[in-house]
């Protein structure tokens, strides 16, 4: 075993038989820099995959998941729930979990982010747009019980993204579901175009089943439909959580805005699906969305 070094990389592929429909792409790698810009090894990082519990030192030395962390944990820990994407590796960073998770999640934090859309109703043509949230639980994450509450790392450990002021656990008036974090966006986050460049700016979001309400997006995956309510007529057919934005265009393309100057750390890709109605068969083509403005987080500065 040795420190490791950069060249990781993956790709993806989903394929749904009964809708004769794939998509794929890369996934997403993050490389680790220098201050001179050159890719370097990180810290060797192994944990056994046992179920040996962690100890309260292990558990705050290792994770900033805040359901793990504390003397009194919300959930006791085990070896195999580390490492985890906070469990320091950066051998320029102070170690401290923090620290990696702010690191993570600066260099994917996006303002604006865009997307391409196409709902032709002759071609069947749906487009979905999926958003992550990949390290939102290194700063707030839900407590499963009765009821279920959100613990969140406090704003000294570095939390500037899924704070009090912009989550809450899904309810009936922002779509989500109780065990769901609902990140608000507030009005005006999303605007469309067409081809044209014809603006309009949707104010709300119609949660499929539910009514119109301020834009909020919840769950730690989300799938954002265009123009299109029905999660079993969709590009992806997803529906465990999901939402949609109707904007009276065809084509075009749009994007959706987060309110705070921070961003949040976000990835996104968009999935269009077209029926040949001749054949009854699907395409299926996938793009990642565009980040427009980045994030600009504050510097993080641990507590000594």
């Amino acid at each position: 075993m040795a420190p490791p070094t950069t060249g990781i990389m993956a790709n993806w592929s989903i394929i749904n038989v009964n809708r004769i429909v794939a998509y794929s792409g890369a996934a997403a790698a993050i490389e680790a820099r220098d201050a001179a810009g050159e890719a370097g090894p990180g810290r060797l990082v192994y944990w056994d995959q046992r179920s040996v519990p962690l100890s309260v030192a292990q558990a705050n030395a290792n994770t900033a998941d805040p359901l793990l962390r504390g003397a009194s944990p919300a959930i006791v820990g085990a070896r195999y729930d580390l490492p985890d994407l906070s469990t320091p590796y950066l051998p320029d960073l102070p170690i401290c979990p923090f620290c990696q998770a702010r690191a993570l999640s600066d260099a994917i934090a996006a303002q604006e982010i865009a997307a391409e859309y196409y709902n032709e109703a002759s071609l069947g043509a749906q487009t979905d747009v999926v958003v992550s949230f990949p390290t939102r639980r290194y700063f707030a994450a839900v407590k499963y019980g009765t009821p279920n509450t959100i613990v969140r790392n406090a704003t000294s450990d570095g939390n500037i993204y899924f704070t009090a002021d912009n989550t809450e656990l899904g309810n009936a008036a922002n779509g989500g579901q109780p065990w769901q974090i609902c990140a608000r966006l507030g009005v005006n986050a999303v605007a469309f175009y067409d081809r044209e460049e014809t603006p309009t700016v949707i104010d709300d979001i119609v949660i499929s089943p539910g009514t119109p309400t301020s834009l909020s997006i919840c769950g730690e995956v989300t799938v954002v439909g265009v123009n299109n309510t029905s999660a079993s007529d969709s590009a992806t057919f997803g529906s465990v959580a999901r939402s949609n934005v109707a904007n009276g265009f065809t084509a075009g393309w749009g994007s959706l805005t987060v309110p705070s100057e921070n961003g949040l750390p976000m990835l996104a890709r968009q999935f269009l699906r077209i029926n040949n109605t001749q054949t009854n068969v699907y395409y299926g083509m996938s793009f990642p969305a565009r980040v427009v403005v980045p994030g600009f987080p504050a510097p993080f500065v641990p507590a000594p």
